[in-house]
Parts: C-alpha cells; sequence; structure tokens
C-alpha cells in the first residue's frame, strides 16, 4: 500500500486532470479563493450540489460526469454519494441522452 501522502497527491493530480478537461463547465461553482485544496474540492461540490437543487443542467451535467468518470479526488465517495443523492431527487430531470 502507497503513503498515503503520495496517494492523496496522486489523486489530487487526477482529480485536476479531470477538472481542466471540463474547466468551462466547472467554472462556475469553482472556488478559486480557498486555500486549502480539500475544503475547495468539497465546498465547490457542494455549489454543484446546490445547482441540481436549482435545476442548473450544468450541475446536473457536472455530477453525472463526476459520477460516471470516476476521477480519483479526496473525499470522492462522499461527495459522488451526495451529488447522487441530489440526483436523485431530481431524477425526473434525467433523461438518457
Amino acid at each position: 500500500m502507497p503513503n498515503i501522502s503520495i496517494r492523496v497527491k496522486r489523486d489530487f493530480e487526477s482529480f485536476d486532470a479531470w477538472l481542466t478537461q471540463r474547466s468551462a463547465a466547472m467554472s462556475p461553482f469553482w472556488l478559486k479563493d480557498e486555500q486549502h485544496p480539500a475544503l475547495r474540492i468539497r465546498r465547490s461540490f457542494d455549489k454543484v450540489k446546490d445547482g441540481i437543487k436549482e435545476d442548473d443542467r450544468r450541475a446536473i451535467d457536472i455530477a453525472i460526469n463526476l459520477i460516471c468518470d470516476d476521477p480519483r479526488l479526496p473525499f470522492g465517495k462522499t461527495i459522488k454519494c451526495v451529488l447522487a443523492r441530489a440526483l436523485n431527487a431530481k431524477r425526473n430531470l434525467l433523461t438518457r441522452d
């Protein structure tokens, strides 16, 4: 099992690459001013969750992509679970497209 700090660093790098590919879609939700990277991720995805509750299509797309692509990120299971619950509450907005 790799050193935890090496694994966390690799997770951040993996997530950063995923995020870079989706920078335009994610920009309204991304909290650039938050200093701690784990808090920035968590709070940004809290904004995505809030966007889902407000029927924001971009937030819904980001959540679906995050769950399907499964980029490794710190607290990923927790974040994906929260987003999945928010999506489930709005399942009438989801299509197979």
